[in-house]
């Protein structure tokens, strides 16, 4: 018997399991009914907290993170990205049926978010029980609440110290080979050198001026007053900034300027 199988008995898993489901009941709003969280440490071991025992137990017992990118693969040279949308990728061998199996756990379609630090990474795993690949759309249109679920979920695991204690219970293992269908490097360079100065986006005078007391920290009022507009009409042009710029707040927005 292999050693994760082992620590599971005694892991917040199995044992905290009521917990962790009553903290992914929200997700059922969106259809999500799988969750797990995977903490690679970028040396030979992870932590792992899952709502659904049956399934990490299988994934112990068949030793499928021999096969799993989110363990095997450093976070330095992963080419995931922010998102990984597993149905798109084109994966081999114990990869393979490490993705056919979730699905008799409940865990199909399954979308990740990616978050990455100098000492780790985060694999916040979202599946659903339906059948209809259509989920993948309800995934984009509510990334804001996947995020917010990621940080309530954080949060509530760092109160509770039964659940908190999953951190330190890390499980071993041996890197393995481990290799998923990703965009040659090359290719990506010769994308971006054909569309080098392209991303410079066109702006009016009154945009540019919007944009400049935007990011040295002015209100909508104060910006307003400034340009001697309305603030409804300062909301507007927020929001053709927003558009042009493509992204979803003003947070983003400030960093898209700030970049640029």
């Amino acid at each position: 018997m292999n050693s994760m199988i082992e620590q599971l008995k005694k892991h917040p898993i199995v044992l905290q399991s009521e917990k962790i489901q009553a903290l992914c009941k929200p997700l059922r709003h969106l259809n999500i009914s799988t969750f797990s969280h995977i903490r690679n440490y970028n040396e030979n071991d992870f932590s792992l907290l899952c709502n659904q025992p049956d399934f990490v137990q299988n994934y112990a017992k068949k030793e499928y993170y021999k096969g799993d990118p989110c363990v095997q693969i450093k976070s330095e040279s992963i080419d995931f990205g922010q998102y990984i949308v597993w149905d798109m990728l084109d994966c081999k061998g114990i990869t393979a049926a490490m993705l056919q199996d979730s699905a008799h756990y409940n865990f199909r379609h399954v979308f990740t978010l990616v978050k990455q630090s100098a000492e780790y990474s985060d694999y916040f795993h979202f599946g659903t029980d339906l059948s209809n690949i259509a989920i993948h759309q309800t995934y984009i249109n509510n990334l804001d609440l996947l995020e917010r679920f990621t940080q309530y979920f954080e949060e509530k695991v760092s109160e509770d110290e039964d659940l908190c204690s999953a951190y330190s219970q890390r499980f071993s293992f041996e890197k393995n080979s481990t290799e998923v269908g990703k965009l040659p490097e090359s290719h990506r360079a010769s994308f971006l050198q054909s569309i080098s100065g392209a991303d410079k986006v066109p702006l009016s005078l009154r945009e540019i001026e919007c944009a400049q007391l935007l990011v040295c920290g002015k209100t909508t009022k104060e910006i307003a007053f400034a340009m001697n507009l309305s603030p409804r009409t300062i909301d507007d042009k927020i929001e053709a900034l927003k558009s042009k710029y493509r992204v979803r707040n003003k947070n983003e927005l400030i960093i898209k300027l700030l970049d640029n």
